[in-house]
């Protein structure tokens, strides 16, 4: 169980405390475990107790990293900042065919109105987050065209 499990986790960590008590260097580092370990323990062990829930989320994990891994070299943004990346949706996380004739087959079966329906939803999607910036160059220059298109409408 669930507990069993948790249980047997924390006497295991308690001897890691133990056995350092005399280093302090150890000490600290076990202390942490400790402390990471507690903090993260009300969510850690509730898996053992339904008996088809995956113990871990590795899967997902690995998936995820599988998706931006292949995001970057299909978009081409290998140095693009995330964020801006996960802004453009989440066609990445649908499954997509195994085959270059698969996928012309898939294609070719989209309706031409749906596709524009789509590309709207994405542009308006987009535009949402263009005065997004982080850079205080960038951010400057868009403060300067800002205050160009204020001047030109008090004239």
């Amino acid at each position: 169980t669930g507990e069993q499990v948790r249980q047997e986790l924390q006497t295991h960590i308690e001897a890691i405390v133990q056995q350092s008590e005399g280093n302090p260097n150890l000490l600290e580092i076990a202390s942490k475990i400790k402390k990471t370990t507690d903090s993260y323990a009300p969510g850690l062990f509730h898996t053992y107790d339904v008996e088809e829930l995956p113990r871990t989320n590795n899967e997902r994990e690995s998936e995820h990293r599988r998706i931006m891994c292949q995001l970057l070299k299909t978009t081409g943004q290998k140095g693009a900042v995330r964020r801006m990346i996960q802004r453009s949706g989440a066609w990445e996380a649908i499954p997509r065919p195994d085959t270059l004739s698969q996928t012309i087959e898939g294609l070719a079966n989209v309706d031409p109105e749906d596709l524009c329906k789509e590309r709207k939803r994405v542009r308006n999607h987009r535009n949402r987050f263009k005065t997004h910036i982080r850079s205080a160059k960038q951010s400057q220059k868009q403060l300067n065209k800002l205050k160009e298109q204020w001047y030109k409408l008090a004239a």
